[in-house]
């Protein structure tokens, strides 16, 4: 009986091989692309990477295109500055505050239930106004109450005198001359 189980066995072990063989060049062929010329092309290696491969960092991406034309707004703009306390008491924290062609531009948060809005202070070549460190009173600027709820960011310039906005999530246009969204 011995006699009899040893080639049976032997099948078995070769049959099983077979399968296993067959199998893993199945999956294989699956996992590796071949170019539409056909089988007898060279096959696309795919690099795998193991647990202890360390990538490096990307490199920096472009910064968005800034609204700012000559640098940030003066201390006037600040948490305690003469724009920037009244306008942030009423309107909500500044998010941005850009000079953008001849006019400063500040963007707000949004204050309680109220959305952002956009100020702008119209310089008309004034160089002391234009240079950032002059007091931007409160009285020179016009606000614009932005049309969706939550704040407004400033992202970048869609053209000369248009702002590209975040408006509560929402990307959009604003044209400082007519203080209008679009």
């Amino acid at each position: 009986m011995s006699n009899l189980i040893s080639p049976i066995k032997r099948v078995c072990e070769i049959s099983i091989g077979a399968f296993a063989l067959a199998t893993l060049l199945a999956v294989l062929s699956a996992c590796t692309p071949f170019s539409e010329a056909g089988a007898n092309s060279t096959p696309t290696v795919i690099p795998t990477l193991s647990p202890l491969t360390t990538l490096a960092p990307l490199p920096p991406t472009a910064a968005p295109a800034s609204a700012t034309s000559s640098g940030a707004c003066g201390a006037w703009a600040g948490a305690n500055g003469s724009t920037g306390q009244p306008v942030a008491d009423k309107y909500g924290a500044i998010s941005n505050c850009e000079l953008a062609g001849d006019s400063w531009v500040i963007a707000t948060e949004g204050i309680r239930d109220q959305p952002g809005v956009i100020g702008v202070d119209t310089c008309h070549g004034v160089a002391a106004c234009l240079n950032g460190q002059s007091d931007r009173s409160i009285t020179a600027w016009t606000f614009y109450p932005g049309p969706n709820a939550g704040g407004i960011r400033i992202l970048g310039v869609q053209s000369p005198g248009v702002l590209i906005i975040d408006d509560g999530g929402r990307q959009m246009d604003f044209t400082i001359a007519t203080g209008t969204y679009h």
